[in-house]
């Protein structure tokens, strides 16, 4: 990350505070309540109940903390059991802040003179008695400064709850970046899933391109104005390097981005996206150009739905299919047709061997405009690129596999 602190940094600190300052309370109450009940069986006088929590002890005190969370999400997970990153934390803490407290605790208890204890013996006192009345008040102010002092110890060990994916102060201040960028005739929000998914692990910035959704409309536009947008984005956040994941027209906006702008980058994905038309393939699109300037958009909804949707998808979900297709009737036209011939024309000359980023290219195997043999182009020119094809799909994978996309990025972006 660079550039000057401004507004976004602040909110995004911000809620990473808020987090830190709520798994801390919850380390807090939990190793609190854990702790207090090793520290009466560390007094007991069961020797079989002192054994086993001075076990207890002396396996979560000789085991680190950044273990413990390891081993309670991703061993959990292993075995099948779904724990989100915030109950992985919150468990491991209260587990390893409970062995600490119930030894400071029991430290303190054992301090109490040991007249006192007689005392409380003489006046024919139950043990609970003894305890509650006369041995635990004391034990309380003697347990304050060193329990006080521990406590900032808990906030300082939030920040290892980022090996889970929670992202707490710490860990807000040195997330990744990641931008996202939709293709023609479609908004930021075709990334919702996949973004909320992704946010667990990284900063995700994205925007609608010009002509789309809430920005202004155009009524032309070239492939280095729709890069120039991505640069802007990053830098209004603060931005300096970020990986960077393009959807069809996005994937083209991310090429051009990489060849003219590789110091910006960091990785990059080109998911469903176009290279080295075939002139038929060419001539298609020209058509549809033409198409859209003569009779508008609604002339080529039609034959989106079966380019982009697979049959399972339109059977299964046909609302989601008809909304899609009603946002992109929806389109301001001329700003539709200038970025579709952006999307139509950029690819030629595009000189895909100069990209030396850590490249990710995928495609659905039933794609017929962004298809498979477009994806090798693109692996086979980008030395060192990765390259998957999925059965099966066709050109939405954003829409009908946001799980998938979601986990081939976040597996790359990670690594």
């Amino acid at each position: 990350m660079g550039g000057s602190l401004n507004a976004n940094h602040l909110l995004f600190l911000g809620q990473g505070a808020l987090w830190t300052i709520g798994l801390s309370v919850i380390a807090l109450i939990g190793g609190g309540i854990v702790g207090f009940l090793i520290a009466l069986a560390r007094v007991s006088p069961r020797k079989a109940v002192r054994l086993l929590s001075g076990a207890y002890v002396q396996l979560i005190q000789g085991t680190p903390l950044l273990v413990i969370m390891f081993l309670g999400y991703f061993g959990l997970s292993a075995l099948g059991f779904a724990i989100t990153p915030l109950w992985a934390a919150g468990a491991s803490l209260t587990i390893y802040v409970g062995a600490y407290f119930g030894e400071i605790w029991r430290g303190c208890i054992q301090a109490v003179p040991r007249p006192q204890w007689e005392a409380a013996e003489g006046l024919a006192l139950s043990r609970t008695q003894r305890m509650l009345k006369v041995i635990l008040p004391q034990a309380t102010r003697i347990a304050t400064p060193p329990t006080v002092g521990f406590m900032v110890q808990i906030i300082k060990n939030t920040s290892l709850a980022s090996v889970v994916g929670f992202v707490e102060l710490a860990r807000s201040g040195q997330i990744a970046p990641v931008v996202l960028v939709h293709g023609v005739g479609a908004t930021l929000q075709s990334w919702d899933e996949i973004s909320r998914r992704l946010a667990k692990h990284f900063k995700v910035l994205r925007a609608d391109l010009r002509g789309h959704g809430l920005s202004d409309r155009i009524t032309a536009c070239t492939i280095d104005d729709f890069v120039d947008d991505v640069l802007a984005l990053a830098d209004a956040n603060g931005v300096d390097r970020f990986a960077l994941a393009g959807f069809s027209l996005g994937g083209l906006i991310a090429q051009r981005c990489a060849l003219i702008s590789p110091d910006r980058l960091t990785k990059l994905a080109l998911i469903s996206t176009v290279a080295d038309r075939t002139p038929e393939e060419r001539k298609r699109v020209v058509e549809r150009a033409g198409l859209l300037e003569r009779d508008g958009i609604q002339a080529v909804t039609g034959a989106a739905s079966e380019r982009w949707f697979t049959p399972e998808f339109k059977a299964k979900h046909p609302e989601r299919v008809a909304q899609r297709l009603q946002e992109l009737a929806e389109n301001d036209a001329a700003s539709y047709l200038a970025a579709y011939r952006v999307f139509g024309l950029a690819d030629e000359g595009m000189e895909l061997s100069k990209i030396q980023i850590p490249t990710f290219v995928m495609t659905g195997e039933d794609d017929p405009g962004s298809n498979p043999r477009m994806a090798r182009v693109i692996h086979q020119a980008i030395a060192g690129s990765r390259l998957e094809i999925f059965p099966g799909l066709r050109h939405s994978v954003l829409m009908e596999a946001p799980d998938l996309i979601a986990d081939r990025l976040e597996r790359f972006f990670r690594s």
